[in-house]
């Protein structure tokens, strides 16, 4: 199967693309751009491509070539169309994913339906009916943190790993209660530089923790 530019070619190559997992019904979308960035093919690569020679003819010269695919980290790549042909290796990387398993602090029960959510809200996640979730994550807009809410449960916050590839959290509990959010608006930033909540006891007499 080929996927061809139309234009009076004068070079081509052979592309292999390696997809490591790749569930059925995968498609592949490829932009191809010039290196002066004035003509753009965009190919859709369907499931019974991959895996085979991808034949690509057009004009000598370098270009820009983006490999898109749900579940999978963006490739970009320049590859120069020469005279005769050349195969050409190339892999996707599966998204990062990071799991865990969402409990209730006080009995260590699951908590079903608990939603992990990243601070851009670029990815989302639900938690399964034994409280394990899977959170697929783009190494190129990762998270500083993520939070977990539940209904009946106070919001927990955590920062997520520096490094930008999977990771198990293990056991993540959560707090019967609610939160509370606090925004600081200070005259210029670093005036305050640190801040204490404490909780109203006995009817405001008492400073709780």
């Amino acid at each position: 199967a080929a996927a061809r530019i139309a234009c009076r070619p004068n070079a081509s190559a052979d592309l292999r693309l390696e997809m490591p997992g790749m569930p059925r019904g995968t498609a592949v979308w490829l932009t191809i751009t010039t290196a002066d960035k004035g003509q753009t093919w965009r190919l859709r690569l369907a499931e019974r491509r991959l895996g085979n020679r991808i034949h690509l003819a057009g004009p000598a010269g370098s270009y820009a070539f983006r490999f898109e695919s749900d579940g999978y980290v963006a490739l970009q790549k320049i590859i120069e169309l020469p005279s005769t042909t050349d195969l050409i290796h190339l892999k996707l990387e599966p998204l990062p994913v990071l799991s865990g398993r969402v409990v209730d602090r006080a009995s260590g029960a699951p908590v079903a339906g608990a939603l992990v959510t990243t601070d851009s809200n670029s990815a989302r996640a639900i938690a399964n009916p034994s409280g394990q979730f899977a959170l697929r994550l783009d190494p190129a807009d990762w998270p500083k943190t993520l939070t977990i809410a539940a209904g009946g449960f106070a919001d927990r916050v955590l920062f997520a790993p520096s490094a930008r590839a999977s990771a198990a959290l293990g056991d993540l509990d959560v707090a019967r209660g609610g939160s509370v959010a606090v925004q600081l608006r200070q005259p210029k930033p670093g005036d305050v530089r640190a801040l204490e909540l404490h909780r109203l006891v006995n009817g405001g007499r008492t400073l709780g923790s």
